[in-house]
């Protein structure tokens, strides 16, 4: 394979988990932001003033926001573990960004186990959080070059974490 085909791919899976990513943000958000509605509809909140006495510049819907962002950066991995695993373990290899961009994940061992999925997932998830924990420029910029580096020089385009967990990612078809 030719590395502008590999960095074609590479690009596929990426856009593909921004989707899947985007997809779950949003799920889960909308979730907690109708619990919190739902919550303080019927708690009988005034939701015409302040959130609360100690914080008066601040509304009762960015109140609400602030204090359901912890709860959402906590579940947000797990929901995503929980949606990638089940669907990639189900659905052939596919999520909902993996069909959109026409690639899928397949095993080189055989089918796909329940394992491997949730072990690349695991793994998938740890590289992004590892991704985010990166504060200055230069090194993430550096970190994000061997990251992409890695499946472009691999044979079989594969990811770190496809590498430990016995699988890869091509188009669908193939």
């Amino acid at each position: 394979m030719k590395i502008g085909s590999k960095l074609l791919t590479v690009a596929q899976r990426i856009a593909a988990t921004t989707t899947d990513f985007a997809l779950v943000s949003l799920v889960l958000g909308g979730s907690l932001a109708l619990l919190a509605s739902i919550m303080a509809h019927n708690a009988h909140v005034d939701m015409s003033g302040p959130f609360d006495a100690a914080t008066p510049g601040l509304s009762w819907t960015e109140g609400a926001a602030l204090s359901l962002a912890p709860y959402f950066l906590v579940l947000l991995p797990f929901v995503w573990l929980i949606y990638e695993a089940t669907l990639t373990r189900t659905c052939k290899g596919t999520t909902a960004g993996k069909l959109l961009f026409r690639v899928r994940t397949l095993s080189l061992t055989g089918d796909l186990s329940t394992w491997q999925c949730i072990l690349r997932t695991t793994l998938k998830i740890m590289s992004v959080l590892l991704l985010l924990s990166i504060g200055h420029p230069l090194a993430l910029a550096g970190v994000l070059a061997v990251y992409v580096a890695v499946p472009v020089f691999t044979v079989k385009t594969q990811f770190i974490f496809d590498l430990l967990a016995s699988t890869t990612v091509a188009k669908r078809g193939t």
